[in-house]
């Protein structure tokens, strides 16, 4: 599974999976997002890519409890899951959250794609 580099900061690479030569969470979220949102998901893996970790915020970013080295970023009603890797913060999928909690389907899928990645290394 490849990883394509969308954005390099002060502290961190951001990488995002990829499928058919597009991000996964790009494919995902295609035609189901506003451009303001989209202009947020940029605006916060900017973010994500500028600040030492940990980022602090809960509202920007946050580790899922229990998931060793899963975080998930969210911006509005967006949810990206990333892993990091030394100084790297590999997005590994999104989707548009409708409900209160992250459904666990979503956040083993993450899982899943993290193992696929770290195994193909």
């Amino acid at each position: 599974m490849e990883a394509h580099l969308p954005k390099k900061g002060a502290y961190l690479e951001v990488y995002a999976l990829v499928d058919r030569g597009r991000a996964i969470y790009e494919q995902e979220l295609s035609g189901k997002i506003s451009e303001d949102t989209r202009d947020k998901i940029v605006a916060y893996i900017d973010f994500l890519a500028d600040t030492k970790p940990p980022i602090r915020s809960a509202h920007i970013s946050k580790k899922l409890a229990g998931r060793p080295n899963l975080y998930e970023l969210r911006p509005k009603n967006v949810r990206l899951f990333y892993f990091m890797i030394g100084n790297w913060a590999i997005i590994t999928h999104g989707f548009v959250k409708k409900g209160r909690k992250t459904p666990k389907e979503e956040i083993q899928r993450a899982e899943k794609l993290k193992a696929r990645y770290q195994s193909e290394d």
